[in-house]
């Protein structure tokens, strides 16, 4: 079948015009490819990771490495899925140091901020492909995929949503058997 605009379009499930890498705090939730339970159990409640859930762990971990204005809030990995908050905290701007060589720094008024904010996006795509990679060489996995198509974003607007959600986040493993992405 040829390609059909009318058929074959994607609609973005992201806010129209709303700024994805301006601060503020963003509720995550990352499901794995056909919500296979893959990352671990639960056992009385708690969240026993296997080997594949220790290395989304470590990638969940490492975002703040890759990127320096990302603060990681409560997190929790689940046998098929995880939910995590972000805080993205702004740009790092490079200013040009104006009175030392200035002839160095021509046009650097114009170029902007030499470092920007990521997106949300960019930093769930980025943790999704270090995952993926690390969980292929490690883990045998048949060469299935590790997670699903795109993932689900929450902007938190206020400290009774941040409260309410990181009281979800950190009682997800008790509610399993309610949870809507149990099998």
């Amino acid at each position: 079948m040829s390609y059909n605009p009318r058929v074959h379009h994607r609609q973005s499930i992201r806010l129209r015009s709303y700024d994805y890498s301006q601060p503020g705090w963003y509720f995550i939730t990352i499901c794995t490819y056909e919500r296979r339970m893959i990352f671990g159990d639960i056992v009385d409640g708690q969240m026993i990771l296997n080997g594949t859930g220790k290395i989304v762990e470590k990638y969940w971990r490492e975002i703040i490495s890759n990127y320096h204005q990302v603060n990681l809030h409560d997190f929790v990995i689940m046998p098929n899925h995880l939910h995590g908050i972000i805080q993205l905290v702004g740009a790092q701007f490079i200013a040009p140091n104006l009175d030392v060589a200035p002839e160095l720094n021509q046009g650097a008024i114009n170029q902007g901020a030499i470092n920007r904010a990521p997106t949300v996006g960019e930093i769930v795509r980025g943790f999704k492909a270090r995952c993926t990679w690390s969980i292929n060489k490690n883990i045998d996995m048949h060469g299935v995929p590790v997670w699903q198509r795109n993932y689900h974003e929450h902007i938190i607007r206020s400290q009774e949503a941040y409260s309410a959600i990181t009281e979800y986040v950190r009682t997800n493993p008790q509610r399993w058997q309610e949870d809507t992405y149990h099998a």
